[in-house]
């Protein structure tokens, strides 16, 4: 198992430039084309994961079921079950591949949280950078739309910002991370 740093920034639009020329200082190159990023998160009836990730406890964990296509819908094939735990160790994520979900019949039953339902689909835009092993991830066009009754909202809630991920798990890579020019924030989309 593979432990990992993950620092997060919010960023305007208007600052997407100077982070781009950032990059480029930092000989950073596309790692992966601009795609869509669709992830319905599960939680229990209390909402805990959700509270646990508000409050930054640890141990904690997000379970999500996660799509990459070409459209800004969330598809009910091709996608991966994603449990993304953050213990004192640091950060790591499992991942297997599932199909054909039916979102209203749909739940994981967690050790620690019981049973999990899909309850909010986050949808985004994401282009994804590598900088000396350093993976950076700009996430825009980011919306959030209630699951009910296994039926994703047609209304949402549009982030206003740009969320940057800088994701590494090499120490030697902390003084390039700390010329990183914005602040970094604690921040989750669930």
């Amino acid at each position: 198992m593979s432990f990992r740093k993950e620092l997060k920034s919010i960023i305007s639009k208007n600052k997407i430039e100077k982070l781009k020329y950032w990059i480029m200082q930092n000989d950073g190159e596309i790692l992966h084309a601009e795609r869509n990023i669709n992830s319905v998160y599960l939680d229990n009836k209390n909402f805990s994961m959700h509270v646990d990730s508000m409050e930054g406890s640890v141990p904690r964990k997000k379970i999500r079921i996660r799509n990459y296509n070409d459209l800004p819908i969330f598809d009910t094939n091709n996608n991966k079950l994603e449990l993304k735990i953050s213990s004192a160790e640091g950060r790591y994520k499992k991942v297997s591949n599932i199909d054909n979900i039916d979102l209203f019949n749909f739940k994981v039953n967690d050790n620690n949280y019981g049973a999990c339902f899909p309850v909010v689909c986050v949808s985004y835009k994401r282009i994804y950078y590598s900088l000396k092993k350093i993976r950076l991830t700009i996430d825009r066009n980011i919306s959030y739309r209630i699951v009910k009754f296994g039926k994703i909202s047609s209304f949402f809630h549009h982030e206003p910002y740009n969320i940057i991920e800088i994701k590494y798990n090499n120490p030697d890579y902390d003084n390039t991370v700390k010329s990183f020019p914005f602040n970094f924030f604690r921040f989750s989309k669930y």
